[in-house]
């Protein structure tokens, strides 16, 4: 796998969504799921979990267990993104020039922020990125939009 480096003020769609999931997996590796992301013919790459679901018994009455892709857009979805809104307590305003503003209050890691114009989603995703990881991150290749 190739890795490129972008600035976290430039990340968006899937790249983004994987910076904030690496923020994420030390947490969701305690609950068995592995960081993935997926790239289909002609169709854009998503990042996401694979989720271990317990499906029966094995002969020797160990619990067999298979893992399904759980799709992580919290750029995008709300359902992944505002559920760090609030882990992060992070404060979401329009700056003076009409842009989104968001800054995270209580990051593990440290504060960050981000100012931008994509949304709040996007906002925030930045702002988790960048209080953790910095200015400048390392993402997959296949991720980054051409």
């Amino acid at each position: 796998m190739t890795m490129i480096e972008v600035k976290t003020a430039e990340l968006i769609g899937p790249a983004l969504d994987y910076c904030v999931a690496l923020t994420e997996q030390e947490e969701r590796a305690k609950k068995g799921h592995r960081l993935a992301f997926w790239k289909f013919d002609g169709e854009e790459a998503f990042v996401g979990f694979n989720v271990p679901r317990n499906y029966g018994l094995a002969k020797s009455g160990v619990m067999r267990r298979k893992y399904e892709p759980h799709q992580f857009s919290p750029s995008t979805k709300w359902a992944d993104g505002g559920l760090l809104i609030d882990k992060y307590d992070a404060v979401i305003d329009i700056n003076h020039d009409g842009r989104f503003y968001s800054e995270t209050q209580v990051c593990p890691f440290g504060k960050g922020w981000a100012s931008e114009d994509e949304g709040r989603l996007v906002a925030v995703c930045r702002a988790i990125v960048s209080a953790k990881f910095g200015d400048v991150v390392m993402v997959p290749a296949e991720l980054v939009s051409a």
